[in-house]
């Protein structure tokens, strides 16, 4: 390497090194942490802060369990100056997604854009998988049986202006896969990553009876009671096979259940692979799981897919021959943990977003003073007719009292003078 290289790349690393991230706040499978790991390996600043309970168990630098509102801004207003960069995973600090025009949603996004910090706002799944679009796109869309109302919390069109305020004062609007890039037009496809050493290749352990995993997180989303109902009509018709359903463990407990596994299976509705696809591959196991077929080209690696592509209809099928053949279990894991060393690692995907915060932010424009003027102006609106309606109410309940005050003062005054003499005053007076 000659001097002058040499000199430039320690200028770059110099650069580098003056680059200091904050990645938050959703669990997000685990990947906000492994990010910030690697990149502080890299010579980043990063840390890694998640708000909420942390049911499964992932690893964070700092957890607050205290969600609430006022929490988040005291949280912003201690670190918004110590980081240059902000990687959000779907949500901001004040994000408030069943209702986009309660303060301070959007606050922390024009304050960041302000100060000339750079937002990466790295959307994860159902924040922006609009329910019209999903229901077109997929043939096995789980909109209509949707159990915990995502979308009647956040319908399609709040969805849309979440994206679209997003997109005005974010640097860079990034998405793990092309399934959620066809909800988010110009999003960059960065994807997910994986700790190829942490899960390590394992391959499949069971030759003559394998053991198939399925591990979901919401059931309905992952297709689990088909799932289900298809292992039951493998196990009729007399195949050797096991089958374990993992829920509710933390991921430590899971991946040591993953590494005795064959066949595990992701989802059966989304029409693309998560990270426990990853996790599968990455260990060497087969994955199965449903892809869209308008989105296959997306996944194919040197001519094949890395995965075993299977949905509702013909799922039977695919697992029965993947029972009956260990070599075909055999390459499939082979390959797919060679395609995850090549397209998933985590330094590798680490590496994309220190490129993008690299990138230097945009002066905000009056376009967007507008549209955050606009949407501050409909939070007070809002606020204001909670207000009128509360003021009437408290009118009322005033009106109310101050009858049943007059009514009391007439009963006290009746028992007082005593009610026969009022009576008898009466009678008398019209004797008269």
């Amino acid at each position: 390497m000659t001097l002058s290289k040499l000199k430039k790349n320690k200028k770059e690393q110099k650069k580098q090194d003056d680059t200091s991230v904050l990645h938050g706040f959703s669990s997000g499978a685990g990947q906000p942490n492994q990010i910030a790991t690697m990149q502080r390996k890299l010579g980043i600043d990063a840390h890694c802060i998640h708000i909420g309970a942390n049911r499964l168990g992932y690893k964070f630098d700092r957890i607050i369990s205290d969600g609430s509102m006022a929490s988040r801004m005291s949280l912003f207003n201690k670190i918004h100056s110590k980081y240059n960069a902000f990687h959000f995973y779907g949500f901001p600090f004040f994000y408030w997604k069943t209702n986009l025009k309660q303060y301070p949603f959007g606050y922390d996004l024009f304050m960041l854009k302000m100060m000339k910090k750079n937002v990466i706002m790295n959307f994860r799944g159902s924040e922006v998988r609009q329910q019209d679009i999903f229901e077109k796109c997929s043939d096995f869309s789980y909109a209509d049986g949707e159990d915990h109302g995502l979308f009647k919390d956040f319908p399609s069109d709040e969805q849309r202006k979440y994206i679209e305020f997003c997109t005005a004062f974010a640097t860079s609007i990034i998405v793990p896969d092309v399934e959620l890039g066809s909800y988010v037009p110009g999003a960059k496809v960065i994807p997910r990553a994986i700790d190829t050493n942490r899960w390590g290749f394992s391959g499949p352990k069971n030759q003559t009876k394998p053991l198939i995993l399925h591990a979901p997180t919401r059931r309905l989303v992952k297709g689990t009671n088909i799932i289900i109902d298809i292992i039951d009509k493998l196990k009729s018709k007399g195949l050797q096979f096991d089958f374990k359903l993992v829920e509710n463990l933390h991921n430590n407990e899971a991946a040591k259940l993953y590494k005795n596994a064959d066949i595990i299976i992701d989802q059966m509705r989304i029409g693309w692979h998560g990270v426990v696809s990853l996790e599968a591959m990455s260990l060497g196991k087969v994955a199965v799981c449903y892809i869209r077929d308008d989105l296959t080209h997306g996944l194919a690696y040197k001519g094949r897919l890395p995965l075993v592509n299977a949905n509702p209809n013909n799922l039977e099928k695919e697992l029965e021959k993947l029972i009956k053949n260990p070599a075909l279990r055999q390459d499939i894991g082979n390959f797919a943990r060679h395609y995850v060393e090549k397209k998933h690692d985590v330094k590798i995907v680490a590496e994309k977003f220190i490129k993008e915060y690299k990138k230097k932010p945009k002066p905000v424009t009056p376009e967007e003073i507008e549209m955050y003027r606009q949407l501050v102006c409909d939070q007070q609106i809002k606020l204001l007719r909670k207000q009128t309606s509360l003021v009437k109410k408290i009118s009322w309940c005033r009106s109310q009292l101050n009858k049943y005050y007059i009514l009391r003062k007439i009963r006290d005054f009746l028992y007082k003078i005593g009610i026969k003499h009022i009576i008898d005053f009466l009678f008398r007076r019209k004797n008269k």
